[in-house]
């Protein structure tokens, strides 16, 4: 993740009070270093300190590997010409213990060597923090500072009046999973049962497109109520959550947010999920015209979606507009071009993800974890982890997808981006500035 041009770190004090904010928690037993291009700061990486029992091979080798680690995370920001280290952990004041002084002069030496020296280094404690480098006992005495000058810092307050919050760790921000109400289970199990039928047919594929693409727009259609299911908006996340359980169309959904419409209608034509000899009669649609016409969750859990329930027919011309909008150009033009999915979900390409169409799926997933059966909760979970290892935060990532194991044990693509995440391997968007998730954007002009 990169900071924004238009924050101003003045001092240690700034740049210790950005790094909570940036990460969304206070690190504990954690190194974050910071690459640096000139003067303006890059991208923030954060990891586990290494133990003394990880390596059998000597204190020296676990050293030796975890700075070798953090050296080639920080060698995917290409315009670094230098870096910061701040060092969490608890036993920073005992007399600077002989661990993390090693810990330092291997990081300093790997980084340097790099073509990554390190400009400052700060050791931060539970209670106060010192600069590594200084031994003037007038501006960096050896009892340290208070940790209250970073939290009281010029930059951290700037961060809180953009509404940045600091918490106690990514475990305390990823909620529980809420229990969906019995009509809700009902509505979505009927909605999958006819959308498995459709699920080879073309009209239908965009129809799912289409209403993604209105929820992340817009998360406001799928909010009501926990008092009661009588909400029409139910019915849409019913429709959603039960487009998740189909796998090729949940992976169309991530492509499509990060890449456009056009490469994720590419990407199954490619894979022949099509077949357009098959009359399935109705493209199924949560949606209707007016909407006094939409049914309520209970009306939906009592009809079959091809018996009556079926909202609006798609207007004919919604697809071409909608790849038009997110693509940026048709299916025709972008099949010698587009990307595969691969390419997409492993942060490839696009050169740069619609975050802003991201960040509006992930307000949908969020409501398909509260209201989803446990196969559709771990989809949105585990759709909720990818976000957050594109946007370089693994910590938040193995969290949630966790949570969909947990769920839905053995469930695929959370297993296989649980497998990335634990061996270290960065989504390509989060290694370069120019494509980076920023959490502190520019106010709009």
């Amino acid at each position: 993740m990169t900071i924004s041009e238009t924050l101003r770190a003045g001092g240690p004090q700034d740049i210790l009070g950005f790094i909570p904010h940036s990460l969304g928690y206070w690190p504990r037993q954690s190194l974050v270093a910071i690459t640096v291009q000139g003067k303006r700061l890059g991208a923030t990486l954060r990891v586990d300190l290494p133990r003394g029992d990880e390596c059998t091979e000597g204190p020296d080798a676990t050293l030796s590997r975890f700075s070798e680690t953090v050296r080639d995370y920080l060698l995917q920001d290409t315009a670094a010409d230098a870096s910061l280290l701040a060092i969490y952990s608890s036993d920073a004041w005992s007399s600077l213990s002989e661990r993390l002084t090693g810990l330092l002069g291997s990081l300093s030496a790997t980084l340097g060597a790099a073509g990554l020296p390190v400009r400052d280094a700060w050791f931060v404690g539970e209670e106060r923090w010192r600069d590594a480098f200084c031994f003037d006992r007038v501006c960096c005495p050896s009892w340290g500072r208070p940790l209250s000058e970073i939290s009281d810092s010029f930059l951290s307050a700037e961060l809180i009046l953009r509404g940045s919050r600091v918490d106690s760790g990514p475990d305390a921000l990823v909620s529980p999973a809420a229990t969906a109400l019995p009509a809700e289970i009902l509505a979505e199990e009927r909605w999958l049962g006819d959308l498995r039928l459709r699920e080879h047919s073309r009209p239908q594929f965009l129809a799912v497109l289409e209403c993604w693409h209105r929820a992340m727009g817009d998360g406001a259609v799928l909010r009501h109520s926990r008092a009661g299911a009588l909400h029409k908006e139910a019915n849409i996340g019913a429709y959603l959550c039960a487009t998740l359980r189909i796998p090729a169309w949940r992976d169309a959904i991530l492509v499509m947010a990060a890449a456009g419409a056009g490469v994720a209608l590419v990407g199954v034509q490619d894979f022949g999920l099509f077949d357009d000899e098959t009359d399935v009669g109705q493209t199924l649609w949560p949606w209707s015209e007016k909407a006094t016409e939409e049914p309520t969750v209970q009306e939906q859990a009592g009809k079959s979606p091809r018996t009556g329930n079926g909202g609006g027919k798609v207007s004919a011309g919604f697809s071409n507009a909608l790849i038009a909008e997110c693509g940026h150009c048709t299916p025709l033009r972008m099949r010698n071009s587009a990307p595969g999915y691969g390419e997409v979900l492993l942060g490839m390409a696009p050169s740069v993800p619609l975050w802003d169409h991201v960040e509006g799926l992930e307000a949908a997933l969020e409501q398909c974890i509260l209201r989803g059966t446990p196969e559709a909760k771990a989809a949105a979970l585990t759709g909720k982890g990818w976000i957050e290892w594109c946007r370089g935060r693994g910590s938040y990532a193995s969290v949630y997808l966790n949570r969909a194991l947990v769920t839905e044990p053995g469930y695929r693509l959370a297993e296989l981006l649980q497998d990335l995440v634990g061996r270290g391997t960065l989504c390509g968007w989060a290694g370069k500035p120019e494509s980076a998730w920023q959490k502190f954007r520019p106010d709009p002009a």
